[in-house]
């Protein structure tokens, strides 16, 4: 009988043994399955460090993505009032006065401690209407991609938070928001179009005049090339090599005189981030001695 108990307390040990890893395999498995962690960022907000802005007075709230029930939650921020209930998936935030804040995300998961710390920038603008100076006419240089960002700060006049303002470019022939705004590109360039700096929170504006305007030259690589003697020296029969350009058939290009250097013109867009360019350049012969011809 002693041996029937041994055996069978043994047996019920195993089974209980077996019971409880089973059990912690499946909490570790779900805990897996249902994540620990939320995606952090609240629907309202961008990524961080992206800035998000808004105006004085409002009152926020704010959606957590990814909300995990069981984890805790805190928020912390410099200078403004937030409110949040335990278990909830979204807090308030009560912005009543102008500034740059910083919201701070704490969350931590029952079985795993301290998730990702997540940080987000809120930049308050003032509710009331500034007064506004806009400069008259701005000459603006396209860059080597041919494009240009119209920043706050090269349409207003005197002191101010570029963040409290936004940039509208128009098309003073259509009067329409031009594709891209506040960027522009070479689709506009020789042209004047109208800009405006509006105050986001008062909707308060003024205005001014873009001139669009290219001055970088394009950026050529030469080459030397060195051709068999009898062989065609003509830009065309050498068209197509890197840093070659190709003349165009339809530019005046002289007629060949042997022995001598030709000018020679190219319209290309291969050449300049702006569209068409016309290029001319001479083409220099430089004759070397030939070995005598070796019979076949």
């Amino acid at each position: 009988m002693k041996r029937l108990l041994l055996t069978h307390s043994k047996f019920s040990l195993q089974k209980i043994l077996l019971a409880f890893s089973t059990l912690f395999l499946l909490l570790f498995s779900n805990a897996n399955l249902n994540g620990q962690c939320s995606s952090g960022f609240p629907a309202a907000f961008p990524p961080s460090p992206a800035l998000n802005t808004v105006c004085q007075g409002a009152a926020g709230v704010y959606f957590i993505n990814g909300f995990v029930g069981g984890n805790t939650y805190t928020f912390t921020i410099n200078g403004a009032a937030a409110s949040y209930t335990p278990g909830s998936s979204n807090f308030l935030v009560n912005w009543t006065t102008p500034g740059n804040y910083t919201i701070v995300m704490t969350e931590t998961h029952p079985l795993t401690g301290a998730c990702p710390t997540r940080t987000y920038l809120v930049h308050v603008v003032p509710s009331a209407a500034p007064q506004l100076n806009c400069n008259d006419t701005v000459n603006v240089s396209l860059d080597q991609n041919c494009s240009a960002l119209i920043r706050p700060t090269m349409v207003l006049e005197g002191t101010y938070d570029s963040l409290d303002y936004e940039v509208i470019i128009k098309d003073p022939v259509t009067g329409l928001v031009i594709p891209g705004s506040p960027t522009v590109t070479s689709a506009y360039k020789g042209r004047f179009l109208e800009v405006s700096a509006k105050h986001k929170c008062s909707t308060n504006s003024c205005w001014g005049v873009l001139r669009i305007e290219d001055k970088l030259a394009p950026m050529l690589v030469c080459r030397s090339y060195i051709v068999d003697c009898g062989t065609a020296v003509e830009p065309s029969t050498l068209a197509g090599r890197p840093g070659f350009p190709k003349p165009s058939p339809a530019a005046p290009n002289p007629v060949s005189i042997p022995g001598q250097p030709q000018k020679y013109t190219v319209n290309s867009t291969l050449w300049d981030n702006c569209g068409m360019i016309t290029l001319s350049y001479v083409d220099l012969v430089k004759h070397v001695p030939c070995p005598p011809a070796v019979p076949i």
